[in-house]
């Protein structure tokens, strides 16, 4: 695998992954004891700066893990990069069409 530079890799640290983690898993087990989530999610939102709703916490099982959910959602929000060499994106497409685990932070670029 090539290299790119930091701002387009996704860099969350273990511990804020983990603390989302956490996060998710107590709106989870709000939801499952039919408690009011809204305060819940808006704090993972905040802290998240996303905007998931109830919706997204109850189903995303369906389409991804727990762990790819907290590590998608603790990444900083990207930022548009005007300047991105032809290697770099040769790079981003090779890492999209193999599957990376982070094809979800990639594409937004």
């Amino acid at each position: 695998m090539g290299q790119l530079r930091d701002e387009l890799l996704p860099n969350a640290s273990k511990e804020r992954i983990e603390i989302v983690k956490n996060k998710i898993k107590e709106i989870e087990c709000a939801i499952n004891q039919n408690t009011d989530v809204k305060q819940l999610i808006d704090n993972f939102n905040e802290f998240t700066s996303r905007n998931y709703d109830k919706e997204y916490f109850m189903t995303y099982w369906n389409s991804e893990s727990i762990d790819d959910f907290a590590r998608d959602a603790a990444q900083p929000v990207p930022k548009k990069i005007d300047a991105i060499s032809l290697e770099e994106y040769v790079e981003i497409f090779g890492r999209l069409r193999n599957a990376d685990d982070n094809a979800k932070f990639t594409m937004t670029y």
